[in-house]
């Protein structure tokens, strides 16, 4: 499970997904400011991208009309991600920047 670096709390998927998720993670316990490992979020999105294409392409095979296709390629990703998130993602603690010279 996701935790927190500085208070080892579980971080929890509602605070994955927040709006703010693309500046960074804040913890809800001890409101450190966390960003996700590199090489655990590429590995999240390609997991969830080839079981979204497979299934989607499982659909597609199966002979379903055009929109059954791109949305069960859709709600596999989702429901991949979403599922493999709390597993996958691990935190650090995001650094602060370097103070400019004479500010």
């Amino acid at each position: 499970m996701s935790s927190c670096p500085r208070c080892h709390h579980r971080i929890g998927l509602k605070t994955i997904m927040l709006g703010s998720g693309l500046a960074g993670t804040i913890c809800p316990h001890c409101q450190a400011e966390l960003r996700t490992r590199y090489w655990g979020s590429v590995a999240l999105m390609l997991i969830s991208l080839s079981v979204g294409e497979l299934v989607g392409n499982a659909v597609r095979q199966s002979g379903a009309a055009f929109p059954a296709g791109p949305l069960a390629l859709l709600g596999a990703f989702f429901a991949a991600y979403l599922g493999l998130a709390p597993v996958l993602l691990r935190f650090r603690e995001k650094q602060k920047p370097a103070s400019l010279l004479g500010r």
